[in-house]
């Protein structure tokens, strides 16, 4: 700590007689004019001061804590710095500061001061308008239902380089400023500086305010805060009644899922109002009123918003601008819609202003770059006061190309030529089937980048159109007629637009394929027999079974001569769930000497199957062979002697049978 050599020379007579000593604190203490002290915290722990008022950071240990250094410098007069190193401090309660006191971290991520999510981090209040600053620090971990990262009151507080990044007001009955609070008269300047996934329940995820503030934001992000609750406001900012100033920063991502206002919500007090100038607000979303930009009126009392030189643009979901009141432009701003009500003189409407991702572009602070075609590019204000920087700051000069751009991101690119989209390609007519991948690719001319989006209607269940390829594609999940149109544009009006009539049909059914084998029979010598043909399913036959109509085809054996009944267009029925059957044909038995004779079966329909090849012949045919079982009488052999009685009859006997034969 630094004293005047008042303070030093006090400081030597430590030690001597208590009586002599206080009295000599006495007189020199009332005789001290203001001064500067400046404390270095070498304890990354929360232990306090030993010793009030004394003028000294140390702890019972002997050390210098943060909590000890803003102690003692709370009980000082004058205006006091503290500087902390590199590391993390986890605080047990919060920080209370209640003197003119500047705190400096070693970075912006080196530093870190974190509520552990059981506390609030700071609480910068006073009743006598003190003046604060942080610097080059990280406040996270809070937990509070007002203000859980730093609560500001009746003092003005100055962030620069600071991260302010997961806390949460979501306890207790405010819920209200889940990154930064500021109520009272208090004034807070933001600068360079991010707060970012702060959530509070009802009012102002990253920042709040209320009325007689005065919030300055200027080449700052404000990304991922969220108001949780329903008729929550203010996801990013919620100004309730005080006035809040935004130029050169950005508004991003920022959500409402159950209430107002994604972005930025300004709600009516008296003296209420915002002003925006060279800032984009993007990405952010809400479930009622404007996603980008939400005004709420409260009775006769309507907030003003002012805007000018600003990208409001490409919102998650919701329109840019809602609710009853719209914002007053001041002209140069860009909406991507026409729900903002811009007409002054050099806006532009329903126009992409094509930004590329939130990145490191350079600066402090992440910010949406514009790509090369982008409309906002040398698009903005020439008159009124032009920032000397972008978002950005120092390196980053606002005018690049003869004049500056709309938003809070600086281009050097030099505005060029835009030509319109021009989709070239057949509309998309193709007929598809439920469950089978389906792709149609849309093809434009024009400037790049061209995205491509559904406009009117909508592509069946299952489908998508890439933004960048402009390719139709997906698994179809329902059958019908699905119209309206693709629309393809780059930034530069008209955008093109193609209706499309997409015709999906029911899932298609794979039939089992049926096949047929061949056949052998015995014919027997009487009555009749039958012979059943083998069919074979692929798969089991489907609901309502399989129908198969056939017929005979005569060949060596044939119906005619009674060797087989004829069969014309018979039926047979292979059962639901079956994958197995037959085709019956009749034999029917006789004696006659004959060889072995074949007929043919030939499917020639069915019903749930498709017809497949029989087992020999390639036209779904099936052989029948009916094997004879007759065979020729021969008599026994007698040996009779030429000189006996019977060699004669015998002999006659033989000539008579020959002749028989013959005839």
């Amino acid at each position: 700590m630094k004293f005047n050599p008042q303070v030093t020379a006090l400081n030597r007579l430590l030690g001597r007689s208590r009586v002599r000593v206080l009295a000599l604190l006495v007189l020199t203490v009332f005789s001290l004019p203001l001064f500067a002290a400046t404390f270095t915290v070498n304890d990354l722990g929360d232990a306090p001061d030993a010793i009030a008022n004394d003028g000294i950071c140390a702890t019972v240990g002997g050390v210098c804590t943060l909590r000890a250094a803003i102690q003692t410098a709370n009980a000082l007069s004058g205006t006091h710095v503290i500087n902390v190193p590199a590391g993390t401090i986890v605080l047990a309660s919060a920080l209370s500061l209640g003197s003119n006191i500047t705190i400096n971290g070693a970075s912006t991520s080196g530093t870190v001061i974190s509520g552990n999510g059981v506390t609030q981090v700071f609480l910068v209040s006073a009743v006598n308008g003190i003046v604060a600053a942080m610097n080059d620090l990280t406040i996270t971990g809070g937990n509070s239902t007002i203000g859980a990262g730093i609560f500001v009151g009746n003092v003005t507080l100055s962030l620069t380089r600071v991260l302010v990044i997961n806390n949460a007001a979501t306890i207790g009955s405010i819920k209200q400023g889940g990154g930064i609070h500021v109520g009272g008269t208090g004034t807070l300047n933001l600068t360079d500086s991010t707060v970012s996934n702060n959530s509070a329940g009802f009012v102002g995820g990253g920042v709040s305010s209320r009325p007689s503030t005065t919030v300055n934001i200027v080449g700052s992000t404000i990304v991922g805060n969220s108001v949780t609750l329903a008729n929550g406001a203010g996801g990013g900012i919620a100004n309730n009644g005080g006035t809040l100033n935004v130029i050169n920063s950005t508004v991003s991502g920022n959500t409402a899922p159950l209430g107002d206002g994604g972005g930025i919500t300004t709600i009516a007090e008296v003296g209420s109002s915002t002003n925006i100038r060279f800032s984009t607000i993007t990405g952010n979303s809400a479930k009622n009123g404007g996603a980008q930009l939400d005004q709420i009126p409260q009775g006769a009392l309507a907030p003003v918003v002012n805007v000018s030189g600003s990208i409001v643009a490409n919102p998650a979901s919701g329109p840019n601008c809602g609710g009853s009141l719209l914002p007053i432009s001041g002209g140069n701003n860009l909406d991507s819609s026409n729900t903002c009500g811009f007409t002054a003189a050099g806006d532009l409407i329903n126009s992409n202003p094509l930004l590329s991702p939130l990145a490191n572009n350079g600066g402090l602070t992440l910010t949406h770059a514009l790509l090369a075609a982008s409309p906002a590019i040398n698009a903005g204000p020439t008159a009124g006061t032009i920032p000397a920087t972008d978002q950005r700051g120092v390196g980053f000069a606002r005018v690049q190309s003869g004049r500056a751009d709309i938003g809070a991101y600086e281009s050097a690119f030099s505005p060029s030529v835009l030509s319109a989209p021009i989709i070239t390609s057949a509309a998309p007519t193709a007929i598809g089937t439920v469950g089978t991948a389906y792709s149609f690719s849309v093809v434009a001319t024009g400037s790049a980048p061209i995205t491509f989006s559904v406009g009117t209607g909508s592509l069946p269940p299952g489908l998508t159109v890439n933004s960048v390829t402009g390719l139709i594609s997906g698994t179809p999940t329902a059958s019908g007629t699905f119209t309206g149109t693709i629309v393809a544009g780059n930034g530069t009006l008209p955008d093109a637009s193609q209706a499309f009539s997409i015709v999906i049909g029911p899932t298609a059914v794979v039939l089992p394929t049926i096949t047929i084998g061949n056949i052998s029979l015995v014919e027997g010598n009487s009555g009749t027999s039958v012979m059943n043909f083998p069919i074979t399913l692929s798969a089991p036959a489907p609901a309502g079974g399989v129908t198969i109509t056939y017929s005979t085809v005569d060949s060596t054996a044939t119906a005619g001569s009674g060797d087989y009944v004829a069969v014309i267009n018979g039926t047979a029925t292979i059962a639901a769930g079956s994958t197995s059957g037959f085709l019956p044909v009749t034999i029917n038995g006789d004696t006659a000497i004959e060889a072995n004779e074949t007929f043919t079966v030939q499917m020639i329909s069915s019903t749930h199957a498709t017809l497949g090849l029989g087992t020999t012949n390639p036209i779904n045919i099936g052989t029948g062979t009916i094997l004879n079982d007759d065979a020729n009488a021969v008599a026994p052999l007698v040996s009779v002697p030429v000189n006996s009685p019977w060699w004669l009859l015998v002999a006659m006997l033989g000539v008579l049978v020959v002749r028989r034969k013959l005839n």
